[in-house]
């Protein structure tokens, strides 16, 4: 009949108004809805024009995910230890830091302490006195042990440190460097 098709199409378009309206609402941080369609309309059209600058824009014309930049950056690194070498082409060689660490070129560098231990050779020497390095003979030490916190590889032998203490023997660069007693 004629009289509910003209029906139904009223609730569609007010449901449409309805629809409308909800779309084209301005809400503000109290939740303050003003049912005003122009109000509505600037607001959803800011709202279209901000995505419309992100997406359109900056990624798609600009591609912004793709963007790079230089890297400025500086590593620095401290290494420790001893490397300990016995090849059939080579002597036996000990290796320290100075010899198996490539320094970098660098433009400026602030001496803040200097360990001077003259005349240092590759030979065999007693270790510095430590709880673990303290020995009574040759039995105490033994040979080819390497602690990464010593100066050096053990010989096996237990030699006099000073008239009162004696040490295991290591092959290292000797004199060994004595960084007890620092300069100020």
């Amino acid at each position: 009949s004629p009289v509910g098709f003209q029906k139904r199409l009223l609730v569609k378009a007010a449901g449409c108004r309805g629809f409308l309206h909800h779309v084209f609402d301005y809400e503000t941080a109290k939740t303050l809805v003003i049912p005003h369609f122009g109000v509505g309309i600037v607001f959803r059209f800011t709202q279209l024009l901000v995505v419309l600058y992100v997406v359109g824009y900056v990624c798609v014309v600009q591609k912004g995910y793709q963007e790079t930049d230089s890297v400025i950056s500086t590593v620095t690194t401290k290494v420790k230890g001893f490397a300990y070498t016995n090849t059939s082409d080579m002597d036996p060689r000990m290796w320290d830091v100075a010899d198996y660490v490539i320094p970098v070129i660098v433009r400026f560098l602030i001496l803040t302490n200097l360990v001077v231990t003259p005349e240092q050779t590759q030979s065999h020497c007693p270790e510095l006195p430590n709880p673990s390095t303290v020995c009574k003979d040759d039995c105490d030490c033994i040979e080819g042990y390497n602690d990464p916190r010593r100066n050096g590889i053990r010989t096996g032998l237990c030699e006099n440190f000073s008239t009162t203490v004696k040490t295991c023997e290591v092959f290292s660069w000797c004199p060994l460097e004595v960084d007890t007693r620092l300069p100020k």
